[in-house]
C-alpha cells in the first residue's frame, strides 16, 4: 500500500534556471553552503549582507533564499519583508 502511494506522486524535477541567494556575513559559512550545493540543480549566488543582497534580487529572479538571521545593518526580518 505505501509503495503505491510512494508511485503515484509526482516527480520534481528543477531545472538549471532555479537560483538560490545564500545570504551570511560570515563567509565560511557562504563558501560551505556553496560548496554543499555545487551539485544542486541551482544556479547559486551569495551576498555579505542584506544590502548586497537586495542589489542581486534587483538583478535576477530567486526562487530561494537562505538567510543568515543575525547580520549586521539587518536581521533576516526585515530582509525578507521587503
Amino acid at each position: 500500500m505505501e509503495m503505491q502511494a510512494a508511485e503515484a506522486r509526482p516527480r520534481v524535477t528543477v531545472s538549471r534556471e532555479a537560483t538560490l541567494l545564500i545570504v551570511d556575513d560570515d563567509e565560511h559559512v557562504r563558501r560551505a553552503l556553496r560548496r554543499v550545493l555545487r551539485r544542486s540543480p541551482y544556479h547559486v549566488h551569495d551576498a555579505a549582507d542584506a544590502l548586497a543582497a537586495l542589489e542581486v534580487l534587483e538583478q535576477e529572479p530567486v526562487q530561494v533564499v537562505v538567510s543568515d538571521y543575525r547580520m549586521p545593518a539587518w536581521t533576516a526580518l526585515p530582509f525578507c519583508a521587503w
